[in-house]
């Protein structure tokens, strides 16, 4: 059965036949046949350093005890309607660990499509002598073909966890990309001055300085911390996530709607809703000695919501 649905809102709003609403449904041949695929490769490479101890985040035990919900995300766009028309894109995320899940989740739903190729790699240059690497990287998505002429859909990513522009180094390790995306904002500063600088600079100058972006919000989601809120002491009443919250966190997401209404070249992608009772499909083992009911699993479907309206958002401002 449908669980719930979410659309992606444009200020002004565009043609009343875009593209956008996406659903979960209850598919568990699909979920059966997504598990025989094992962890997500690009996973493993991403997180090889941090989570090599928590199933680099794949939650392979707990799909094994049944414990995520079989769902399909439906709707929205995939990749194929980009590498068949005559247009290469380039998008660039930036944002903090809930981003770079967004991310990673965009690869893996690419890698579950058996006719794409996915080369993801690290970014790094030296500037003035030093070496700039870690924070930055590249996945290259194409058809499989063997004719080289293939349009690709390149996605890069900035680990930045406040919402601040960052400096320039920094960038200059990106492409001049058709969207920028912004989203996850766990570490402070999520006061509207900031994040209307962010987004002022971002639509105006882009990343590179000197020319106008159409700039994506991505909304904030749910934790599902017990109790609903994050504890520092990891002292919490009940184990494991709790299963439903519909409030995002942080708490900002009728600001965002606040800040981005009005604004040219900006769509926000109000996500939220469609992981208000996905708690089960967070990581939760304990990291550290406690629960993690913030990031999410990369596990069949969880993350596939989040990337269709992803696409959407693109397609409709392309």
């Amino acid at each position: 059965s449908n669980v719930t649905t979410a659309v992606i809102k444009k200020e002004p709003l565009d043609r009343p036949e875009e593209v956008g609403e996406v659903e979960w449904v209850n598919d568990e041949a699909w979920f059966r046949d997504q598990v025989k695929k094992g962890c997500c490769p690009f996973a493993k490479t991403l997180y090889e350093h941090r989570y090599a101890g928590i199933e680099y985040r794949c939650c392979t035990s707990m799909i094994e005890q049944g414990k995520i919900d079989p769902l399909r995300a439906i709707g929205g766009v995939d990749y194929s309607q980009f590498l068949h028309k005559n247009k290469n894109v380039t998008i660039f995320i930036q944002g903090d660990s809930v981003a770079e899940q967004h991310f990673l989740g965009m690869i893996c739903y690419a890698w579950s499509v058996h006719d794409l190729n996915i080369d993801l790699h690290r970014l790094g240059a030296r500037v003035g002598g030093g070496e700039i690497s870690g924070n930055g990287w590249r996945a290259t998505i194409t058809l499989n073909k063997k004719n080289g002429n293939d349009l690709f859909f390149t996605i890069e990513h900035l680990r930045w966890d406040k919402p601040h522009v960052a400096p320039k180094k920094h960038y200059s390790l990106f492409d001049v990309p058709d969207f920028i995306i912004v989203g996850g904002w766990h570490h402070g500063d999520t006061d509207t001055v900031t994040i209307k600088r962010l987004l002022h600079q971002m639509r105006t100058e882009g990343i590179h300085g000197h020319e106008r972006q159409s700039v994506i919000v991505v909304n904030a989601l749910p934790s599902h911390f017990p109790g609903g809120d994050y504890l520092q002491s990891g002292n919490y009443k009940h184990d494991g996530c709790a299963q439903n919250n519909s409030m995002g966190d942080p708490n900002i997401n009728e600001n965002l709607v606040s800040i981005v209404k009005n604004q040219t070249n900006i769509t926000l992608l109000e996500i939220s809703q469609l992981y208000h009772h996905r708690g089960n499909a967070h990581i939760g083992s304990p990291l550290h000695g406690r629960p993690d009911c913030l990031h999410w699993c990369i596990a069949p479907g969880v993350m596939d919501a989040l990337t269709r309206m992803t696409l959407a958002a693109i397609y409709n401002n392309s």
